[in-house]
């Protein structure tokens, strides 16, 4: 007889529960509360003809935004007939370096209706970018002497292209506008300068200045800016030991488009010690095979001269920075001449199919100084070089298809980085990556050889380097 008020009791409190809290006002249960999700970023409109997408974006003309910016922004110089123009929008991120600038461009005059416009062509130019252009889904465009890489959405073109390394500008434009059309507007943009500043240094890549005597070189600064900086110029703060610098002008005013050579004077004492590279040491008694520290050495050692160049200027108010580099190889004695008959690395790399310098050993035994003597080349195609050190020689042939060696081929069976290979008299080889590499010296026991052969062909992941789609 209970069963039944029972019952009867927890069909009711169902139904309280139900109607009380359970349910929305249309009798569907409520989502769970979603808070706000933070912003993305700035990024690539969604297409001319979504949402504007310039929420955050003040309006302007080209001339302001140049203002504004402290650099000149160029409208393309080449537009279909009829089009131009028709609005300037610019962004700033909250970094003072990385503004975004779009440009809308039509054929009739803008019209904004339900948050969207109606151009047709919408050019973007951001300061800053690190996406580059790995769109293994697009399509390649030539633009001019570069390309662009050109997604095609349901009902508008995106064309996207890198004029510097985070400089990247996109074109989107209606499906109606040739493709070529594109290539032509973007081949025509004139990006703005990469900095307010343009620094060269002369000479441009090394300067020798003997131990007890000194030299000048000179830095040419340009002001590419739309408003007067202050500028100051300084060396970074690591000394050279032995070595001098007097920098004169320091410290000057540079005017929009005006240009000033600062001299630097080096002073090499008697006895500054000479630059030398750091040896690296394998590891002993079986230990795991590291990777050395760096990569080959393919030049005489050096120190380097690296000189900072700050510049200051007004905007919105304020004072703002920023700072470009530039630097130098310093020497105290000339590298030496190249033995008859041999050639530079520069030269074997265009004369052969493979990369050299990513695969030379970065070990060298005791006795034997960096960088090589220079290289030769084989006569026979596919073309192979030799790379002669002061010690050993190392050959890197290409042999196609070919993985270990021939089965008559004499020597005691080896394997570098798990590469199947032969140790014979005065020499190595292994078989990899489509190459038959060989160490082949008369000086250096094989000890010393399987440490030179176990420093090469080390590639660090993720460097997008040839050996890497063979791992």
């Amino acid at each position: 007889m209970m069963k039944k008020p029972i019952i009867l009791c927890i069909l009711i409190i169902t139904l309280i529960l139900l109607f009380s809290g359970g349910c929305g006002s249309d009798g569907q249960v409520p989502p769970p509360f979603i808070g706000p999700t933070p912003s993305p970023g700035p990024g690539p409109s969604s297409g001319t003809t979504g949402e504007s997408g310039l929420e955050d974006f003040q309006k302007m003309t080209l001339e302001e935004a140049s203002l504004t910016i402290g650099l000149p922004v160029l409208a393309p110089a080449y537009l279909p007939e009829g089009y131009e123009i028709r609005g300037v929008y610019l962004k700033d991120t909250g970094s003072f370096i990385e503004w975004i600038v779009v440009m809308l461009i039509s054929d009739e005059e803008l019209v904004q209706e339900d948050g969207k416009f109606n151009e047709k062509m919408r050019l973007t130019i951001y300061w800053h970018d690190v996406g580059g252009l790995k769109m293994p889904w697009a399509e390649r465009v030539q633009i001019g002497d570069s390309y662009g890489m050109l997604e095609k959405e349901d009902d508008h073109n995106d064309l996207s292209w890198i004029v510097r390394p985070g400089r990247k500008l996109m074109l989107s434009a209606d499906k109606d506008i040739p493709i070529k059309e594109l290539a032509k507007i973007a081949a025509s943009v004139v990006p703005p300068p990469e900095d307010m500043i343009a620094a060269e240094i002369y000479p441009d890549e090394s300067i020798v200045v003997p131990q007890g005597e000194t030299e000048a070189l000179s830095i040419r600064v340009t002001s590419q800016a739309l408003k007067t900086l202050e500028v100051s110029v300084s060396q970074i703060e690591t000394q050279l030991p032995g070595v001098r610098l007097n920098i004169a002008p320091d410290t000057f005013s540079l005017a929009p488009g005006e240009r000033i050579e600062v001299k630097a004077d080096i002073k090499v004492s008697t006895n500054a010690p000479s630059p030398s590279w750091p040896r690296w040491t394998p590891p002993q008694d079986k230990e795991p095979f590291p990777p050395p520290p760096s990569l080959a050495i393919t030049e005489v050692a050096y120190y380097r001269l690296t000189f900072d160049i700050y510049y200051t200027y007004p905007s919105d108010g304020e004072k703002k920075s920023d700072k470009v580099s530039v630097g130098i190889k310093l020497r105290f004695k000339e590298p030496p001449p190249l033995p008859p008959s041999m050639v530079t690395l520069e030269e074997a790399q265009k004369a052969v199919k493979f990369p050299i310098a990513i695969q030379l050993p970065a070990y060298l035994p005791e006795g034997t100084e960096p960088p090589f003597l220079g290289l030769t080349l084989t006569s026979d195609e596919p073309r192979g070089v030799t790379v002669h050190y002061a010690t050993f020689d190392v050959i890197l042939v290409p042999e196609p298809g070919v993985t270990g060696p021939p089965r008559n081929m004499a020597g005691e069976r080896t394997t570098i980085h798990k590469k199947l290979g032969l140790i014979g008299t005065g020499r190595i080889d292994w078989w990899a990556y489509d190459l038959h590499y060989a160490i082949v010296s008369d000086q250096v026991p094989t000890s010393e050889l399987l440490l030179v052969a176990e420093s090469m062909m080390q590639i660090a992941p993720g460097s997008g380097s040839w050996l890497e789609k063979y791992k």
